[in-house]
């Protein structure tokens, strides 16, 4: 097993969770910010 395989794989799984988390957060946030074209203003 060498370690520079394993540390390059380490990082590449890191940067592949980070892609993952800021797509879901990315996505969560679209979902619960509410539309401007469905939003009514009666202030």
């Amino acid at each position: 097993m060498a370690p520079v395989k394993f540390f390059v794989g380490a990082v590449l799984l890191a940067l592949l969770a980070l892609a993952i988390a800021t797509v879901a957060l990315g996505v969560l946030a679209t979902l619960k910010m509410p539309r401007p074209e469905h939003r009514d203003d009666r202030s």
